[in-house]
């Protein structure tokens, strides 16, 4: 009987692990300051690649139940939860977004090269009031909309001047 749960367990990891969408923050001139998505990043991890300390750090008991550093550099912020990558954003030239090592992403880019970069068959995407748009991917083997969302602010022109990554709560 054990050994079923272990077996399940398992495979409900590797589900999730399946379903995850690789996602890599990569300055352009120095990959080695990069971070993605998941990655186990402790305080002295952070100040050895990017040379900053949290710009916060609290315990999020209502929400999270969990520690929380958030960290800006250079055009770039993002979130550890329990020193693991969370969330990030860039508004600079000098990052570029990688998602799932085929589609790059970065600020200036017309929203029109996205939906022609990215296919249809593998995102959703929806504009929003405030001149943004939320993209999220579809997992292609089981067709389910993976919740976490990648958002797009663009300028008037529709250039994008801001890219995030959010998971959802």
């Amino acid at each position: 009987m054990k050994y079923s749960l272990l077996f399940f367990a398992a495979l409900c990891l590797a589900q999730q692990a399946a379903n995850a969408q690789e996602v890599t923050v990569r300055m352009i001139d120095n990959a080695s300051k990069s971070i993605t998505l998941g990655e186990r990043m402790s305080p002295e991890t952070v100040w050895n690649r990017f040379g900053v300390y949290a710009a916060y750090s609290f315990d999020d008991t209502e929400y999270l139940y969990g520690h929380i550093d958030h960290y800006n550099t250079e055009g770039l912020g993002f979130t550890c939860f329990n020193s693991t990558v969370h969330s990030f954003a860039t508004d600079s030239k000098q990052y570029i977004v990688i998602i799932d090592r085929k589609y790059i992403l970065s600020i200036g880019m017309n929203i029109r090269a996205i939906e022609s970069l990215i296919p249809a068959t593998e995102r959703t995407m929806e504009k929003c009031a405030d001149n943004s748009y939320v993209i999220r991917f579809i997992d292609l083997p089981t067709g389910i909309v993976l919740d976490d969302r990648l958002i797009l602010h663009v300028d008037s022109q529709d250039r994008i001047i801001c890219i995030g990554w959010e998971p959802t709560d």
